[in-house]
């Protein structure tokens, strides 16, 4: 059932406004002055200022700490600098390791205080067709894919993976275990 957010002041394109939003299905489906001709449950925020989350990356989270220990580091490296979602990313070899993977940070960030969601870091070797069909099964929603610079990325199974991708906004980023040289940043358009 969709609710309004009434009497927000927004910081939006760097000016701060006053606005009503209409949520329905975790989406936020308008923002403007005009929400009074809604009947829907309202939750008046007047007294709250909303801005734009900030997101965090970081991938230390495939060598779980003890409570304690990551309970000083979410402070220490994320609370204190405003986080408020993080993404963490787990470090796969094959694709058998990936669900296992998952469980095991999902378990590890039972307990953090801010919100994330998880990314997979993986050699080149592994981004495979089938590999691509089971994140998307499981809702990863970005590969961090391992290259040294010197990997020929054309020799990719891309026309096979195309379906996944075109159904699936899967984002590829590249993780560079090395820094690529020229010769290995010559850029080739793939068809």
């Amino acid at each position: 059932m969709p609710y309004i957010i009434d009497e927000a002041t927004v910081v939006r394109e760097g000016a701060v406004k006053r606005c009503s939003l209409v949520v329905e299905n975790n989406r936020i489906d308008y923002i403007g002055e005009q929400a009074a001709m809604y009947r829907w449950v309202r939750m008046p925020v007047g007294e709250f200022v909303m801005t734009p989350g900030h997101v965090m990356l970081d991938f230390s989270f495939s060598n779980p700490r003890p409570f304690l220990q990551f309970k000083a580091y979410m402070q220490q490296h994320f609370l204190t600098k405003g986080c408020t979602t993080l993404l963490a990313v787990c470090d796969v070899l094959y694709e058998k390791q990936l669900l296992p993977s998952l469980q095991h940070l999902r378990l590890h960030l039972l307990n953090s205080p801010i919100d994330f969601f998880i990314g997979v870091k993986i050699p080149l070797r592994t981004l495979t067709p089938s590999f691509v069909r089971t994140c998307k099964r499981l809702h990863i929603p970005v590969l961090f894919v391992e290259l040294n610079g010197e990997e020929p990325l054309e020799k990719i199974a891309w026309g096979w993976m195309y379906d996944t991708f075109a159904s699936y906004p899967l984002l590829l980023v590249p993780y560079w275990l090395t820094p690529p040289t020229k010769s290995a940043c010559r850029c080739r358009l793939l068809y």
